[in-house]
């Protein structure tokens, strides 16, 4: 039990009585709700630095908090996350995004920087959720957006990896014109290619690459839908989502996290009228 990573984890009964045997106070930990690793946290961690990814993914699937100590050992500890095979670390991090707290667990990958460490493609993102590179004080934060999409939309592991790339790449497609007004052309293009660098150098299998890659840059689409579509504008884009059109409807209804209800209001609107008409066709 002293080699096990978590003290929640490091809890066993005897077969034959059933006492449970919990050296570590593990169910307290349980009881509080609390991530804590078992002894020395950074020699937890030094011996398989994938249980750095492990902690963040239990915060995500089952609510907790990490311990103070535990989430100081985990931010030091976040470079040698280099030593683990890029499957592992797919595999954790489709874990975390799939859990029902992923934003939880999301939020300790960027407090701990283990998130540029497991993607650094996301470098200029997380800079700016750290605060290290101000926004315009008329844009609303990305990153706090992105938390909110990712848990709105069902908990599919395609979807999930397009909800949080989706606005990834509009730190590097930010402009401002005469009036003071921010746009982001293109990012849509630049984040479905910023999602195949990411899952393709994390092996993720050809046919999630493709899919992530094709609803990041479609996402867009369904919230410039009108009533006045003709068929055959809407039979374009079914035919350009394929198989990821339903994914597609769930993150744009998704997408909308304006603090104005008329414009939840309107934008649930367009994509149920999208809905109701490609089921037409």
């Amino acid at each position: 039990l002293s080699r096990r990573d978590l003290t929640i984890n490091a809890i066993a009964a005897d077969a034959r009585t059933g006492e449970l045997i919990d050296p570590y106070d593990g169910q307290t930990d349980l009881y509080q709700n609390r991530i804590r690793a078992v002894g020395d946290p950074d020699l937890r961690f030094e011996e398989d630095p994938l249980r750095l990814l492990r902690a963040a993914r239990f915060v995500a699937q089952l609510g907790f908090n990490v311990d103070r100590k535990t989430l100081a050992a985990m931010a030091r500890q976040a470079p040698t996350l280099s030593r683990i095979s890029n499957e592992r670390i797919l595999m954790e991090l489709t874990k975390l995004l799939t859990g029902e707290f992923a934003s939880h667990g999301l939020h300790v990958l960027l407090e701990t920087r283990l998130l540029t460490a497991a993607m650094p493609e996301l470098t200029r993102f997380a800079e700016e959720a750290l605060g290290e590179k101000p926004l315009p004080h008329r844009e609303k934060a990305l990153w706090e957006h992105t938390l909110r999409v990712v848990d709105r939309v069902p908990p599919r592991a395609a979807l999930r990896w397009s909800a949080l790339l989706h606005d990834a790449a509009k730190p590097q497609t930010r402009t401002v014109d005469a009036h003071g007004e921010v746009h982001f052309f293109g990012h849509e293009r630049d984040g479905a290619e910023l999602a195949r660098l990411i899952l393709g150098r994390l092996k993720a299998d050809r046919a999630t690459q493709t899919n992530v890659a094709r609803t990041v840059e479609l996402h867009f689409r369904p919230a410039t839908y009108e009533a006045d579509w003709t068929d055959s504008a809407v039979r374009r884009l079914m035919l350009e989502a394929g198989d990821v059109l339903e994914d597609l409807l769930d993150l744009a209804a998704a997408d909308v996290t304006s603090a104005r209800e008329h414009k939840q209001r309107e934008a649930a609107a367009r994509v149920a009228g999208l809905r109701a008409h490609i089921a037409r066709l």
